[in-house]
């Protein structure tokens, strides 16, 4: 056998709301979610409407592009969890 041999999995459907962001957390009562997106990659329709539900009823919508952003929001989450 020549090349490379991959093994196929099965994929499952989500269970979660369409559009809903990659990470959801609450934190201090805050609602925080945060959609990853790499490189040319844009939020849907549906995306774009769950952000829209969650900034009107107060929560933090955030779209991370690089693993950078991401540590650095984690920081600042960090940081206001040791304030409380």
């Amino acid at each position: 056998v020549t090349g490379v041999q991959t093994c196929a999995l099965p994929i499952l459907k989500g269970s979660g709301t369409r559009g809903s962001a990659d990470v959801s957390a609450t934190v201090n009562g805050l609602s925080l979610k945060l959609e990853i997106k790499i490189g040319w990659d844009k939020q849907s329709k549906y995306q774009k409407a769950y952000q829209e539900q969650v900034e009107a009823a107060g929560g933090k919508y955030l779209i991370i592009r690089t693993f950078e952003q991401f540590l650095n929001e984690i920081k600042y989450l960090c940081s206001i969890i040791k304030q409380k």
